[in-house]
This record gives structure tokens, sequence and C-alpha cells, in this order.
């Protein structure tokens, strides 16, 4: 018989009292280091932000760059070296020793000392001879062009700070080429179809829209919403960079009827919520006539913190403008909720409404009833005249 491939699980010895209380401290301790860190970090993100006058989103966006915001000196440049020194000589009227052939070259050039002349317009006016002249070169005439450049860095230390907007759409595309596969392999192992947009922040940065739509999630905004992906993702570009996802101040007043409907559909819809964690299926509406009957003592949910002294009442009854502006106050800043009674308290609370009501209150409003029509009246002989009419 074949002996079975599958590998025997690993014994491991058992831990004693102290291993575990050791590795437990080490856990902790690294944990604590870590979230020093990055309070640490969150701070100094802070200070380099406040310091230099930018704002605290591009700081930490280029702390999070792979590659580094100082960046570091890049390795010297033999053509680079060779026109900087030739522009500094032309510029300064001062020929070099190292070759009679680059001051043979500096005659040609007819320029007058201390005039100075602009890198790409020296280089567009003597491309021809400057590539010749760079040929004759020999290494140790390069090698000294190079230690040129070398020194001057070490006598003037300077370290370029850049945002290096390269870096970062290197890094984005990066991100979204495994996104983008992520997400299809997604969609064809299981079937799923969804879409994705993002856009820059503001107006600093700089990459473009990026987006990624399953087939269905195509057809699904080209058919429904009438407009191709493409330009949807460019219509929350622009809503996003213009501001107009902060909440604008406006002066105007709202009318009373949408202050009365705001009331309305606010508490219809705490109503719903409250009721669908209760797991109540179906959609209760909100009763103001009956509302200890129907929705306090059947459902066992109460509106606490009303604003005013009488009972609840529908939001258009309540008054003018000031008094819907403290109901809308008290609801939005949930001073005014709804709020789930306990069994005892329910029965507390029904205990009490019928104390009020056999005082004399009325708590519970009568429902209308069907108006009895008395024979003899003049609908009861119309009615009938028809009926022998007919």
């Amino acid at each position: 018989m074949s002996q079975s491939s599958v590998p025997a699980k690993r014994a491991r010895p058992a831990l004693t009292a102290d291993e575990k209380k050791r590795r437990r401290e080490k856990r902790e301790a690294l944990a604590l280091d870590i979230s020093q860190a990055k309070k640490a970090y969150a701070q100094m993100a802070v200070d380099i932000a406040n310091k230099h006058g930018r704002s605290l989103k591009w700081t930490q966006t280029q702390l999070f760059m792979k590659n580094s915001t100082v960046c570091p000196r890049r390795r010297v440049s033999t053509w680079n070296a060779f026109l900087k020194a030739q522009l500094r000589w032309v510029n300064s009227g001062i020929f070099p020793h190292i070759s009679l052939k680059l001051a043979a070259h500096y005659t040609i050039t007819g320029r007058e000392p201390r005039q100075c002349i602009k890198l790409t317009k020296y280089v567009a006016e003597n491309k021809d001879t400057l590539l010749a002249t760079y040929k004759q070169l020999s290494p140790a005439e390069q090698n000294e062009f190079i230690n040129d450049v070398k020194t001057s860095r070490e006598q003037q230390p300077v370290i370029q700070v850049r945002a290096n907007p390269k870096a970062v759409s290197n890094t984005i595309s990066a991100a979204f080429a495994t996104m983008d596969h992520e997400w299809t392999s997604l969609c064809t192992k299981t079937g799923i179809e969804g879409f994705y947009i993002a856009v820059r922040g503001s107006i600093d940065d700089l990459s473009a829209p990026r987006f990624f739509f399953s087939i269905k999630a195509e057809k699904f905004v080209k058919t429904v919403l009438n407009v191709d992906p493409a330009r949807l993702a460019l219509r929350f570009e622009s809503w996003v960079v213009s501001g107009l996802d902060l909440p604008a101040v406006s002066n105007r007043q709202r009318t009373l009827n949408k202050l009365i409907s705001d009331c309305r559909t606010h508490i219809q819809e705490e109503l719903d919520f409250i009721l669908t964690e209760m797991k109540v299926k179906q959609r209760v509406p909100m009763n103001y006539i009956n509302y200890e009957r129907n929705i306090v003592e059947r459902h066992s949910v109460v509106l606490t913190g009303w604003p005013f002294d009488e009972p609840v009442k529908n939001p258009g009854n309540v008054g003018g403008r000031p008094a819907l502006e403290k109901l809308w106050n008290a609801l939005e800043s949930e001073k005014c909720k709804w709020v789930k009674l306990k069994p005892s308290e329910l029965q507390a609370w029904i205990a009490s409404n019928k104390a009020k009501q056999a005082r004399g209150e009325q708590v519970y409003k009568p429902r209308k009833r069907r108006r009895v029509e008395v024979e003899g009246s003049p609908t009861a002989s119309d009615s009938s005249s028809d009926s022998d009419s007919e």
C-alpha cells in the first residue's frame, strides 16, 4: 500500500507561563512603539506643513511617496558637466587652459566677455560645434569636467526639494494597474459587477481620473444615467476640484412648506430606522392623530425630547417659523429622537395614558364613524325613489 503524502502536523512544545508573559510583553511593547511613532509622524507632518506654508494633505502625500521628497544628488553626466563649463566660460570670458581645441571653439563664438547668454539659446546656436568638440574630448578631460562639478557640489551643498510629479504619477499608475487587475480577476472568479472612480482631491494634485467599470456596470451607466463612463469621471473631478463638495452656506430661508416637509420626513425616516432595528417588516406610517395608540402602545417606541409643552402633533400644526425652526433644530441635533421602550416602561406608559383618559384628557382620539342614514331623511327618500325608478 502506498503511504499517505499528507505531512504530519508539526509538534510544538507547550509554552510556559513565563514564556507566554515575555511574548505578550514583547507584542505590547511593539504595539506601543508603533503607536507612538504614528503620533510623532502625524505631528511632524503638521509641523512641516505649518513651517513651509503647505497644506497638511500635500505634506502627508509627499511623506507617503516611495521616492523621497528630498532627492539625493544624481550621478554627474559628462555632457551636462561639459555644457555647464562651456556656458560658464563663455559668460565670464575666461578660457580654460586644459585644451587648445576648446579655446579655438570659444573664439569661434565671437562672444564679448561678460555678455551672458542662456543655455538653451547657446546650445541651439552651436549644437553641431558642441557635439564635434565633445566627441574630441579625451577621458582625462571628461574626468576633469566631472571633478569640477563634484567639487562645486561639495563647496555649495544644496538639497533639492521638489514635489516630483513624475514620482507621484508613477506611484498612482502602479497602484491602479494593480487595482484593475484585481477587479478584473474578482469579477471573473465571483461574477460580481461594480465600478470605481478616483479623481484628484484638489487643483494642486496632478493626476488624471482613474476608473474601472465592469460590463454590466458600464451598461448601467450608459442606459440609466445616460452618460459615458469617462464623462462621468470628468464630471466627478470637476465637482470635487471646484469645491462644490463643501457645505454651501445659503442666506435664503427655507419656505414654511419646505420646513414642514423636512420635519415630517426626518421623523418618518427615524421611525423607519428604529422599527427596522426592531425587525418590524412592514412600513409603519407616522400617525399624528392617534400617536399614543397606533405608535407608542402598538410598537413600543416613543418620540422623546419634543420641544413643546403640548403632545406630539403634526409639524404643520405647531405654529409659525420660530416653532418650526425650534423643532427642526431639536430633530437635527438628536435632542428629539425615537427611543425604544422596555416592557415595564410600556406598561407604565399605557397605565398613565388610561389614567389621563379617565380624568377627561383626550389621549385617544375616537375614530370617525360612518354616518348612518335614517329612514325618512331626504337622502334615504331620494335613494328609495331612485331604486323604485330603476
